[in-house]
């Protein structure tokens, strides 16, 4: 009997397997760098690749996915680029990046066209010049949970449709925390950028936006509950390329010793509101609201606290009640602030992106272009 009852749970278990192979489960495969590239370009739909070691330069085929390709980087270590071409439905979770000694693009992580890819919770740590994750060209593109430390800009988003930054922890940043340009329908929620330490000449933004000549303005922009502290400026919107509209920015919190504390020029049909700023002692300049040009926009419950231009004239140990609404603007019809003194600014805020922004957007589109020129005539070959 016991034969018996065994031989028929190994039936009903073989059974169950034929069943599962049938009906194309997903199945999970342990990866090395040796064997990645080519677990890529067998995967099935749904499948999980586990990656496992130490990885260089990494370049994998061009995949469409009918459901998403996990791979799973927890307990991978990557030295130099990973590069998604032209990829559907791909998910990276985990994975360190250190790319301190240079890598081939200088970015730890390209996602050069596609749909559907995203990075989860990586950690890349990086130097001057480098860039942590950009995305190009990509609809539905998400960067969540990551950490990215001495980076020229951590994130970049641009050309983007669809998409989100949420959760990112950026720290000691040369330039930017996340840059948004030439993008629609974008999201950058939860992040916070701090102890950033600019190169000279370089004004930094936590998150920064811009539109590009001759492209559509930059569109359903969305910035809220972010933080920054330390020497960076905030969350900025700039009129390079025709300003932008339906952006809202909206509950974040800027404690720092730059100017732009939360900029939005030639925004239109926008919301900027309960935003809290401060200026961090000894600073040299005020941290301000500037909302200058655009029109139809909506700013209200934003405070400078305590107010700034108190404690530019030396009397801010009087100041104990915050200021609402208290900004620099043209072009819209505003609440008055609260008090008697007027708004003013200390300094002429720049107008265009970082030009260190848009030369590390260039090396990038230049870098993946030629790579994939270079796949195109192997396979052609």
């Amino acid at each position: 009997m016991v034969r018996v009852e065994l031989r028929r749970v190994r039936w009903a278990l073989l059974g169950a397997a034929l069943l599962a192979s049938g009906s194309g489960s997903a199945a999970t495969y342990v990866v090395t760098a040796a064997t990645l590239a080519n677990a890529f370009k067998t995967a099935a739909a749904g499948d999980t690749l586990k990656l496992v070691g130490t990885f260089g330069l990494v370049r994998l085929p061009s995949r469409s996915f009918a459901k998403v390709v996990t791979l799973d980087a927890s307990r991978a270590v990557f030295t130099d680029t990973l590069d998604l071409l032209r990829d559907d439905n791909v998910r990276v979770v985990g994975g360190h990046w250190d790319i301190t000694r240079g890598s081939t693009y200088g970015r730890a992580i390209v996602v050069y066209g596609g749909s559907g890819v995203s990075i989860d919770r990586a950690t890349v740590v990086g130097v001057a010049g480098q860039q942590g994750v950009n995305f190009a060209g990509t609809a539905n593109a998400e960067v969540s949970g990551g950490s990215f430390a001495g980076l020229q800009v951590a994130i970049g988003l641009t050309g983007v449709t669809g998409g989100s930054a949420t959760g990112n922890r950026v720290t000691r940043a040369v330039s930017d925390g996340i840059d948004i340009g030439d993008s629609h329908n974008v999201t950058a929620s939860g992040n916070s950028c701090s102890g950033g330490t600019p190169g000279a000449g370089v004004h930094p933004d936590c998150i920064q936006l811009w539109s590009t000549e001759g492209h559509p303005v930059e569109s359903d922009i969305t910035v809220t509950h972010n933080s920054a502290t330390g020497m960076t400026q905030g969350f900025t919107s700039f009129a390079a390329g025709g300003g932008a509209r339906r952006v809202d920015i909206s509950y974040n919190t800027v404690t720092t010793s730059m100017p732009q504390g939360i900029a939005c020029y030639d925004c239109f049909d926008s919301i900027i509101s309960y935003n809290t700023l401060s200026t961090l002692p000894g600073a040299s300049h005020l941290t301000n609201l500037n909302i200058v040009g655009g029109g139809n926009n909506n700013i209200v419950g934003n405070v400078i606290n305590p107010a700034s231009f108190l404690r530019r004239n030396g009397v801010g140990s009087v100041n104990a009640t915050p200021f609402t609404d208290l900004l620099v603007y043209a072009g819209d019809v505003q609440p008055a602030p609260l008090g008697s003194a007027p708004p003013v600014s200390t300094a002429g805020p720049a107008v265009v992106p970082e030009p260190a922004s848009w030369a590390m957007l260039l090396a990038g589109f230049a870098a993946v272009g030629a790579a994939a020129r270079r796949r195109v005539r192997r396979v052609c070959a």
